[in-house]
């Protein structure tokens, strides 16, 4: 049986709406040393100590602590379970400050990490986006993840099935200070005891995104935060990937991969393909695909060989080849990967 080359292709795409996956997180639970939160509610985690000062609004902090209702807190200890409009007096970091419930499903996992594959990881994000920072090497990094929570008071009829999904990374190289918020799938805003609905989770007060410097006075609120649009937010982003967020934190205010002329063809991760062991002679479906990442038009992705990327554009709809096949298309100044799957079918056709 001879291998299948394709010589093929990524495409231009509208603004997809897909929040990232949930793989595609940093990684967490207790395979990569995470601890887990109690299943008990508005509980906060045992304080977390830095190895080194995080700077944070210009003002330096030595620990943290996990609340189960979304957020992290510097520097003390503090429950609060109903999201409050910024600027307050509590330095938080909020991916989604809301009332969940932790008795009622999910997971909530935490850890600090020195770990060289998750700095490396760490260090190749913040100098993806944020280009000027070329000596930037993460020193360690804090993985906050609340996993398939629903909310607080929900209807055990249904209200109970909505469940959100997302994690924050604090990143240091005892200096400079960033977060990654990253949403999974986000489907509820509101604690019944913010007024929420019983069986949607929505209405009343929804959850609170940003970050506030604790000094009553300075703080970073995310568009959609405390608004009902923020069920939304698990399709937004600043940095050109749906359901990822990034800021520099350790000025006297944040600051935006776009503050820095981040161009979105500069990001080459997650770029999707079949691995090559996985291909065979037969019939094969390409379509793009919505999750991935816009590449520059010079980029070359390289699997085994076999696969190469170009600046062309797809038609819409799915072409279907087997055994070799090149596509050439209209050349476009900013594109998208494509996924290549094998169909069901494995004859030459």
């Amino acid at each position: 049986m001879q291998s299948v080359w394709l010589s093929i292709i990524v495409v231009t795409l509208p603004p997809t709406l897909h929040s990232i996956a949930v793989d595609e997180f940093y990684p967490f639970g207790y395979e990569n040393g995470d601890a887990k939160m109690e299943l008990r509610g508005d509980v906060v985690s045992p304080p977390i100590a830095f190895p080194s000062t995080f700077n944070y609004f210009t003002a330096g902090h030595n620990r943290c602590y996990v609340s189960d209702n979304g957020y992290i807190v510097l520097s003390r200890s503090a429950s609060q379970f109903i999201p409050k409009n910024f600027p307050t007096n509590l330095a938080f970091i909020s991916p989604f400050w809301a009332d969940s419930d932790v008795r009622k499903g999910g997971a909530i996992w935490y850890r600090l990490t020195t770990e060289e594959t998750i700095k490396n990881r760490a260090t190749y994000d913040v100098k993806t986006f944020f280009p000027k920072m070329t000596n930037f090497q993460a020193s360690w990094v804090i993985v906050a993840t609340w996993y398939d929570l629903p909310f607080y008071g929900c209807s055990s009829l249904g209200g109970c099935l909505k469940r959100n999904t997302f994690q924050a990374v604090m990143i240091s190289n005892d200096s400079n200070s960033f977060a990654i918020f990253n949403y999974g799938k986000i489907t509820w805003t509101t604690g019944t005891s913010s007024r929420g609905n019983t069986q949607t989770g929505l209405g009343g007060t929804a959850a609170q995104v940003g970050l506030n410097a604790g000094d009553s006075v300075r703080f970073f609120q995310v568009d959609v935060g405390f608004t009902p649009e923020v069920v939304n937010i698990d399709e937004m982003s600043n940095v050109g990937i749906p359901g990822v967020s990034v800021f520099r934190i350790d000025d006297s205010e944040v600051l935006q991969p776009c503050q820095e002329g981040l161009n979105p063809a500069d990001i080459k991760i997650r770029v999707y393909r079949q691995d090559p062991e996985d291909w065979y002679e037969g019939q094969h479906n390409i379509s793009w695909d919505t999750d991935a990442v816009e590449l520059e038009n010079t980029d070359t992705e390289e699997a085994d060989g076999r696969l190469s990327w170009t600046s062309e554009l797809l038609q819409e709809g799915v072409q279907r080849s087997a055994g070799w096949a090149q596509i050439s298309l209209e050349t476009q100044e900013f594109v998208h990967a494509i996924r290549v799957t094998s169909a069901t079918v494995q004859t030459d056709q």
